[in-house]
């Protein structure tokens, strides 16, 4: 594997852990992109193709799994903020009693 494919995979680790999906589908795609070159260079059997793919699989099935959880844990979020929203004393003359800033 090439020293721009694992800068690559390092990219779309970090986009994920920052939870920065504006930039993950892009990364993404250029983490595909190069794999696929990489792969292609090998001849058919060769072991480190199918490192490449394992690799590929391992980094695109650990973000998935990442954004999922991201996601559940926004809506537990949402939902406990709505919970507390509930008990709060009324607001001031706005109305506004509390502020999500997202």
């Amino acid at each position: 594997m090439s020293e721009h494919l694992l800068q690559l995979e390092k990219d779309l680790r970090s986009a994920v852990a920052r939870r920065d999906y504006t930039k993950v589908p892009e990364i993404a795609a250029a983490l595909g992109k190069q794999s696929a070159e990489e792969w292609r260079a090998f001849p058919p059997g060769d072991p480190r193709a199918q490192c490449i793919f394992d690799q590929l699989q391992r980094v695109l099935e650990w973000a998935r799994r990442m954004v999922c959880v991201a996601r559940a844990s926004a809506g537990d979020d949402l939902q406990r903020a709505l919970m507390a929203h509930r008990y709060l004393t009324p607001g001031n003359k706005s109305g506004v009693r509390l502020r999500f800033d997202i």
